[in-house]
């Protein structure tokens, strides 16, 4: 099926131009970097990878969702892709920005405050995740009032409510990275160890479990392709316990191209139909 072409929006509650570049889907792993970060220009060393790692991906997924915007048009003919956006943030994005943040509430910063006193972690960190997670919610009753709306006119009405929180939470989570990065890596860097480093990723994998880590890693790994070094991917992968690996690129991988991606990939062609080939029964039938 030809791509729709995504017309310049003529009302207000299209989001503008995001505040990194657009991403292309992941590519083969190559020899240099790729970086979303305004404040890491390139990974040098464990402490800036343990904040790069997460929000490399997350900004990924911001980008993903903003491209999409411009399809959901405030159009009747067009609402069957905003009950394709909603299926797509409830199942994937919002579980992803959801488990972040817990990781880090739970495990991160309790372990890094250990390191260098609670009074020396930004306030604003942990109130920047309810006002987040303020917003995101909102989204999800979007959904619900969405489906709800007994007429064309009251979906559109929900639909300009979502593109305008989807304004809001872009540059509010971009900013809220970028505050982390400049805040946390060099308190990471002189405070903890690699090995220290590593005991809270294997931490915050033992809590995320298999539910978690089947939407996470694959973001997270296929960020990685676009903006580590392939010495630096190999360290990473190898790094994960091997049957973590091995659902990962037998199952998780799977979901990731053909649901997660394939979602978005269908608003952004017009296709209300996709077959998907195969999945063994264990993934999602959406």
């Amino acid at each position: 099926m030809v791509e729709e072409t995504a017309s310049s929006p003529s009302d207000p509650s299209q989001p503008g131009p995001l505040s990194v570049s657009n991403i292309s889907h992941p590519s083969p792993p190559r020899t240099h970097s790729k970086l979303t970060s305004t404040v890491v220009r390139e990974a040098r060393d464990y402490a800036d990878m343990s904040m790069l790692i997460p929000h490399e991906a997350l900004r990924r997924e911001l980008l993903e969702m903003s491209s999409c915007v411009p399809y959901l048009k405030a159009e009747a003919s067009h609402l069957w892709k905003m009950k394709l956006f909603f299926r797509w943030y409830r199942t994937y994005f919002y579980p992803i920005i959801h488990g972040h943040h817990a990781n880090e509430e739970k495990i991160f910063f309790p372990q890094l405050a250990k390191k260098v006193g609670a009074s020396e972690l930004p306030a604003t960190l942990s109130s920047d995740h309810e006002t987040m997670m303020g917003i995101l919610d909102q989204i999800l009753t979007a959904e619900k009032d969405f489906h709800k709306a007994s007429n064309d006119h009251d979906k559109i009405k929900v639909r300009h409510i979502v593109i305008n929180l989807i304004q809001q939470l872009v540059p509010l989570m971009e900013e809220h990275f970028a505050e982390e990065e400049e805040k946390l890596i060099p308190l990471v860097r002189e405070h903890m160890t690699e090995e220290e480093v590593d005991a809270v990723v294997g931490s915050i994998l033992h809590h995320m479990g298999l539910k978690g880590l089947r939407f996470e890693l694959p973001p997270v790994l296929a960020a990685a392709r676009e903006w580590m070094t392939d010495e630096q991917y190999r360290e990473f992968s190898h790094k994960s316990p091997a049957l973590v690996m091995l659902l990962h690129n037998y199952v998780f991988a799977v979901e990731f191209k053909h649901f997660n991606r394939g979602l978005l990939d269908r608003i952004r062609h017009g296709e209300r139909e996709r077959g998907v080939g195969w999945h063994c029964g264990l993934l999602p039938n959406v």
